[in-house]
């Protein structure tokens, strides 16, 4: 399985591409999971994600190491917000590297700006957001994901979540889009970053609301 067709599995499980699927292989069986079921992952995704693998392909084309993020969370009625997100780390079999799992905290404000200025014109919400590693077991870094400064990670996040006529997406679907910086040139770009459900705490769509998203990527070494 690709990285992404494991992302598109994963979308379509939490209610982003229509009926629940389960990509098999040519014998039948679910790949990801069969020569390790006691994987330390959540057991919805043992046979969906690249548990067993020899390697991924990054955008460049260099083998990498595959990982995978859940974030849990919600926006406050006054656009704050805050979440814990969980990064499943996995390593061929060549590297001799054991799979970890870290767990990193959110909280930002909404950002006060041109949505389309930032690379997303159908965007309706933006959020200017600073996380922090909780727990610490993979003993890597993450200035690759995120932007880092001295005052810690920073991550820029922007929420498509209507139709382009104003109405919510079905199933109150939310695609996030984050804002990157470009490793060889610097300039910022804005790229996918996850995809997943909110779930309004009120009467109307919007704020407040509570949400869970999924995203995978290659990760260089």
């Amino acid at each position: 399985m690709t990285r992404f067709s494991a992302l598109i599995v994963i979308a379509t499980l939490i209610g982003c591409g229509g009926e629940e699927a389960v990509e098999t292989d040519p014998g039948g069986g679910p790949t990801g999971c069969a020569n390790n079921p006691e994987a330390d992952v959540p057991e919805e995704f043992r046979c969906l994600w690249e548990v067993n693998y020899d390697g991924c392909t990054t955008s460049k084309g260099r083998q990498g190491r595959q990982l995978y993020w859940k974030m849990t969370g919600e926006v406050d009625a006054e656009g704050n917000i805050s979440g814990e997100e969980q990064i499943w780390w996995f390593f061929p079999e060549e590297w001799k590297t054991p799979d970890c799992t870290d767990v990193l905290s959110i909280e930002g404000q909404a950002l006060q700006t041109d949505l389309e200025q930032l690379g997303c014109g159908t965007c309706e919400e933006g959020y200017e957001t600073r996380r922090a590693v909780t727990e610490n077991t993979c003993n890597l870094g993450y200035n690759l994901l995120f932007e880092e400064d001295s005052t810690g990670l920073k991550q820029t996040l922007l929420f498509d979540t209507k139709t382009s006529n104003g109405d919510p997406n079905e199933d109150n679907k939310i695609l996030v889009l984050h804002r990157t910086k470009d490793r060889q040139s610097g300039a910022l770009k804005t790229e996918e970053y996850a995809r997943g459900n909110m779930q309004p705490l009120g009467e109307t769509h919007g704020a407040p609301y509570s949400f869970t998203w999924l995203g995978s990527a290659c990760q260089e070494r």
